[in-house]
C-alpha cells in the first residue's frame, strides 16, 4: 500500500512566470529541471506526442511540487475550476508570515480570493489566507499562531 506522498503536480501555462512565484516569491528552490520524455510520458499519461518540460520546486522541509509546461498538445492557459468543484482544489502551504506573504503576492500582481480567517485550535489558531497562484492555480497560505494574537507574531 502507499508509503508517502511523493510530489503533486501542476500543468502551468508559463514556466517562467511558474518558476518566479515559486522560487523568488516564496522561497522554494528549483531541484531539477528536464525535458519530457515523450514516449515514457505519452504511454503514462495517455497524452498523444508530447512535447514540454518539467521542473521540480522544493520547499524548505523537502517537500516538492512538479509543474509541467507542455507546448505540445497545448491545454487551456488558465484553470476555469471553481473551488466547490469535484478534484483537487487547493494547494496549501505553511508560512512564517502570512501577512508578509499576501503583501509580495498582492505587490506582484498575484490575486487574493476571500479575507485573511483564522481558525481556533484551542492554545492555537491557523491563519489562511488564498491566492490564485501563477495560472490561477488555487493556493492557500496557512500561519499557525498563539490564540488571539496576530497573524504576523509567532
Amino acid at each position: 500500500m502507499i508509503r508517502k506522498l511523493v510530489h503533486t503536480c501542476v500543468n502551468v501555462a508559463d514556466m517562467g512566470e511558474a518558476i518566479r512565484f515559486f522560487r523568488d516569491l516564496l522561497g522554494c528552490e528549483v531541484a531539477w529541471e528536464l525535458e519530457i520524455p515523450t514516449d515514457r510520458f505519452a504511454r503514462l499519461h495517455a497524452v498523444p506526442s508530447p512535447v514540454g518540460r518539467s521542473v521540480g520546486v522544493r520547499c524548505p522541509d523537502g517537500g516538492e511540487l512538479e509543474l509541467f509546461e507542455l507546448s505540445e498538445p497545448r491545454g487551456e492557459p488558465r484553470s476555469s475550476r471553481r473551488f466547490e468543484d469535484a478534484g483537487l482544489s487547493v494547494l496549501t502551504f505553511q508560512v512564517d508570515d502570512v501577512v508578509a506573504v499576501m503583501d509580495v503576492l498582492s505587490h506582484n500582481g498575484y490575486e487574493q480570493v476571500g479575507e485573511l480567517v483564522e481558525f481556533p485550535l484551542g492554545t492555537r489558531a491557523i491563519h489562511s489566507v488564498h491566492f490564485h497562484g501563477p495560472s490561477r492555480i488555487p493556493i492557500t497560505f496557512t500561519q499557525t499562531v498563539d490564540a488571539g494574537a496576530s497573524a504576523s507574531t509567532t
